[in-house]
This record gives structure tokens, C-alpha cells and sequence, in this order.
């Protein structure tokens, strides 16, 4: 499972960490950031995970805002 912003920084030790995983392996790509980037358009960000490794599954879910603790 892959959740968040990716950055090209860590884009290749995910690709590693891929690698080394047994088979059968499965992607699942969590919310929008990891999915297409999200709205991080710029020189530091994976436009997407599918272009470092293979995505079985796409949840673009955002999470929701917290709900207030308090009631007034």
C-alpha cells in the first residue's frame, strides 16, 4: 500500500523496495497524492506512482477533515 506524496528523492527506493518483494506482488495506490500527484505540480513530485512501479489497485480517496472535538 502506498499512501501520500511520492518525491522523486524517494521514487527509487520504492522501485528497490519493489523489487525485493515476493511473489504475488500488489500495488494499491491510496489518494489522490499518490494516484497523480494530487495538486503537488511541480519539479519534486512523481506525477503519479503507476510511472515507478505497477498499480493493482487506485483508491483516489482524500481524507476527510477531522471533526471538531468541541461544541459550541
Amino acid at each position: 500500500m502506498v499512501v501520500g506524496t511520492i518525491s522523486h528523492k524517494i521514487a527509487p527506493v520504492l522501485r528497490r523496495i519493489y523489487d525485493q518483494m515476493a511473489e504475488p506482488k500488489w500495488v494499491v495506490a491510496f489518494g489522490v497524492c499518490t494516484c497523480t500527484g494530487g495538486f503537488y505540480n511541480n519539479y519534486a513530485t512523481v506525477q503519479g506512482i503507476d510511472t515507478i512501479i505497477p498499480v493493482d489497485l487506485y483508491i483516489p480517496a482524500a481524507r476527510r477533515a477531522p471533526r471538531p472535538s468541541s461544541r459550541g
